[in-house]
């Protein structure tokens, strides 16, 4: 049987799986999802901006640290993305319309 923790503010915080095998999830002070464990060690950890909560970046690392990839965001003053970057520095550009159409 999978369990489910939550926290006092209704957050999913642990799953628990049959292999007793857990998955961790932690929350800033606003209940924004800052990281996730996976039971193999890799933590997705999220990056957002303060005023509009929208995420600013996503990273993946492996349990000894490496990032195994990496995503940066750049947005229109509306949220759209204008600019998606990786962690080797690549990346791709976004244009719109004025109807917000790429």
């Amino acid at each position: 049987m999978t369990k489910y923790r939550y926290d006092a503010g209704g957050n999913l915080v642990r799953v628990i799986d049959p292999s007793q095998q857990e998955t961790v999830m932690v929350y800033d002070a606003v209940s924004r999802l800052e990281s996730r464990t996976l039971p193999n060690g890799v933590t997705t950890t999220y990056v957002y901006q303060d005023q509009t909560d929208w995420i600013e970046s996503i990273t993946h690392t492996a349990a000894d640290g490496t990032v195994l990839s990496s995503l940066t965001y750049e947005r229109e003053p509306g949220g759209e993305p204008t600019k998606i970057t990786r962690e080797d520095g690549s990346y791709r550009t976004f244009v719109y319309d004025t109807s917000l159409r790429l």
